[in-house]
């Protein structure tokens, strides 16, 4: 190999290398932004389960009061059925309402959770093979400084 070639060989490495090093910087712009990406996803997912827990807080005393009004109007007073307050069939429609509609509200959410945790776990791929990326460009880099090093 003449010198001639030899210094045309050393330019083609040098924008080969200028052009990794760009990659370098691009890859590592985009895997910035889908660490902050991921994070935030990370804390919306902490907050809903936050509220979530919250929800499942509030439920549990409801349940345990609907639960204590069915028991103590079933008991009633030993009067043939239908012989009681209206009231009383208004409390118990407004209990099992009530008790309907929060478990809406969980399957809901719990079905938001879920969507979520698939999120999560699409994007902790993409940054897994985000990095093995670049994780192989930086091997050819490697490479190619080698190769302009023993030159």
């Amino acid at each position: 190999m003449g010198l001639e070639e030899a210094k045309k060989h050393k330019e083609v490495l040098e924008r080969n290398t200028a052009d990794v090093k760009t990659e370098i910087t691009q890859l590592n712009a985009h895997i910035s932004e889908l660490n902050l990406h991921a994070e935030a996803q990370a804390q919306e997912y902490m907050h809903k389960f936050k509220e979530l827990e919250a929800m499942a807080e509030q439920v549990k005393p409801e349940i345990h009061v609907s639960q204590a009004i069915d028991s103590s109007l079933s008991k009633g007073s030993g009067k043939p059925r239908g012989s009681g307050s209206p009231f009383r069939c208004i409390g118990l429609g407004i209990a099992q309402q009530m008790r309907s509609e929060k478990d809406e509200e969980l399957a809901a959410a719990r079905l938001r959770i879920e969507e979520l945790e698939t999120v999560v776990a699409t994007r902790q791929k993409e940054v897994t093979s985000t990095k093995c990326y670049l994780y192989a460009v930086l091997k050819r880099l490697a490479s190619a400084f080698a190769g302009t090093s023993d030159s």
